[in-house]
């Protein structure tokens, strides 16, 4: 650990130094040529020999000055390198006026007088590149140089993260209440440059506007089927209209409730509010609640239609109340084409199913936004509270479990933080130092 973070130190170091690589270049540039210049006036014995001198006895502490800024990171002042430009931007000046005079040979006696033109162009480049010098020192100064804002935006890059959040029983409980502290540390999270998805089994017809205008990068939703990133749609993948249809009849043959989610809402089947009643309370008793006589079909799936048609084309998945008749392995043989998925209450007791197009999961759709977005998974950090959520958590960098999630689900997480409702969202983006 600590030669990972002496590594870490040393790039940051080495990242942040480069905003003086102009700087160092240049006065070495300067150097060269006044010591050429110095070499070629003590050859000849000429007493200017001290002008070239000076010059390089003020590059020195300057160089100096420069060597010094890699374990210096704060300081950004430059005194030494900026009386150096300063004095090297007086003597072009001076050397430029004495052009138009007969003391110009006096400074260059080894130079020809056909070659003074030469000479003086050099001189102007010199007090131009002296003059860029000493602004782009203001700017270091005053920590409004370019190179400054390039880094901080490459060094924010680099420690970005891609945290991807679960719904129900991780942002919210199971009653749809969403705490003010996990709204906060999403919005502080992303104002920390870190890209914040919902990785959810609802659709997208789903989605209140409580929690949508919490503000998010895009979600995953369907369990993996459908992904938008910045509003903008970049896999949808339902479930053919034949499937749909082969599914929804097999259904109703063998006496199971069951109702379609889309992105434009969920649709029930027949009887789906009469016997799914006992089923959701079930559901909503083992995640935690203790009094489940206000809970109704209605309150649990707010967004849930009836007297609709059960035969559609816009159908991401299909969620079932399993029965005797109606067991996952039943199912799994029935549909061997399809992925097939449970989900329920206390110690993940299955009491539904959910069929969907083969392949699609939530690790799924992970890779395939990151791939999008040219991220890498080592950065990535996933929430969750059920046993759904532990593929996630083996293919992330962090797996991260709520204090009210499921056995395994905690099992299988590299960090269990406190339950919704104790701010355990907020308590674990502080661990991980995403706020």
């Amino acid at each position: 650990m600590a030669k990972a973070e002496s590594k870490k130190e040393f790039k940051e170091k080495s990242l942040y130094y480069n905003r003086y690589f102009s700087l160092r270049y240049l006065t070495a540039g300067y150097f060269f040529v006044n010591f050429w210049w110095l070499i070629a006036l003590a050859m000849g014995g000429s007493e200017v020999v001290l002008l070239p001198l000076a010059l390089l006895l003020l590059c020195v502490p300057a160089i100096w000055e420069q060597k010094q800024k890699f374990d210096q990171r704060e300081d950004n002042e430059l005194p030494q390198t900026k009386h150096y430009f300063f004095f090297q931007v007086a003597i072009n000046i001076f050397l430029g006026i004495c052009y138009f005079t007969p003391a110009f040979s006096y400074f260059y006696p080894f130079i020809t007088t056909s070659a003074f033109s030469i000479v003086f162009m050099l001189l102007l480049l010199g007090l131009a590149i002296g003059v860029w010098s000493l602004h782009h020192i203001i700017q270091i100064e005053k920590n409004e140089d370019r190179f400054l804002g390039d880094m901080k935006l490459m060094a924010n890059k680099s420690n970005q993260k891609v945290i991807f959040l679960d719904i129900d029983g991780t942002l919210c409980d199971y009653n749809g209440t969403i705490p003010d502290s996990a709204k906060q540390a999403i919005w502080l999270a992303r104002s920390n440059n870190h890209l914040v998805f919902l990785n959810t089994g609802r659709s997208k017809g789903e989605m209140d506007a409580d929690l949508l205008n919490i503000g998010f990068d895009g979600m995953i939703c369907g369990n993996g089927n459908f992904v938008e990133v910045n509003q903008k749609v970049i896999l949808h993948q339902p479930l053919p209209e034949t499937v749909e249809v082969e599914i929804v009849n097999w259904l109703k043959e063998h006496h199971s409730e069951f109702f379609l989610e889309s992105n434009n809402g969920l649709f029930a089947s027949e009887h789906f509010r009469e016997k799914g009643l006992p089923v959701v309370r079930a559901y909503v008793q083992g995640k935690g609640q203790t009094d489940v006589s206000h809970m109704t079909v209605d309150t649990a799936f707010p967004a849930m239609q009836y007297g609709e048609s059960i035969f559609r084309d816009d159908v991401n998945k299909i969620s079932f109340i399993l029965t005797d008749e109606v067991q996952p392995e039943i199912v799994k043989k029935q549909f061997p084409h399809l992925e097939f998925g449970t989900w329920g209450g206390r110690d993940e007791q299955p009491l539904f199913g959910d069929l969907r197009p083969k392949g699609i999961t939530k690790s799924n759709a992970i890779k395939y936004l990151l791939q999008y977005l040219n991220l890498s998974l080592r950065d990535t950090i996933a929430f969750g509270d059920a046993q759904v959520d532990i593929p996630m958590f083996e293919l992330c960098g962090i797996g991260v479990c709520m204090e009210n999630g499921g056995p395994n689900a905690k099992k299988n997480a590299d960090l269990v933080t406190d339950a919704v409702m104790d701010n355990g969202l907020y308590h674990a983006f502080e661990k991980l130092s995403l706020i």
